[in-house]
């Protein structure tokens, strides 16, 4: 890159330890793009399996969809415990968000060619066939 006026590579982490899964899908999805100076290319989701007794997972991501632009590749799933730059949990939601102008391949809501390919309901196509991740694979276009 010797164009200084190019975009490089930012991400963030997101972190949230509220009990109620819909505050804690908005915390950990606010605090994780809030850093970034452009839209998330895409946002990895972890939370621990505690959320399912605390308003559900679905509410969990429609938390994460309050505050994520329209359109951005989500992918996650629960994991058991997490380490990230705040410390080590067993529970709470975490989460990266990564922005890269290029780094998106079709269907991942990339721009190829100068047009937007914005990827289909309920997986997320990585440069290829599409692909289904974990508990969670979601685009709301």
């Amino acid at each position: 890159m010797n164009d200084k006026s190019e975009s490089k590579l930012e991400a963030s982490i997101g972190f949230s330890r509220k009990w109620d899964a819909r505050e804690a899908g908005r915390e950990v999805a606010e605090s994780a793009i809030k850093r970034l100076s452009k839209p998330p290319s895409f946002f990895l989701l972890f939370s621990t399996i505690h959320y399912k007794d605390h308003g559900g997972f679905q509410e969990l991501l429609d938390g994460v969809w309050d505050v994520l632009p329209e359109g951005t590749p989500l992918i996650g799933g629960t994991i058991a415990g997490f380490v990230n730059n705040y410390g080590c949990y067993t529970r709470g939601a975490t989460a990266l968000a990564v922005s890269y102008p290029d780094m998106a391949g079709p269907g991942c809501g990339g721009r190829r060619g100068g047009h937007h390919e914005p990827a289909g309901h309920s997986a997320i196509r990585l440069g290829g066939p599409v692909c289904r991740v974990g508990a969670v694979a979601q685009v709301r276009n």
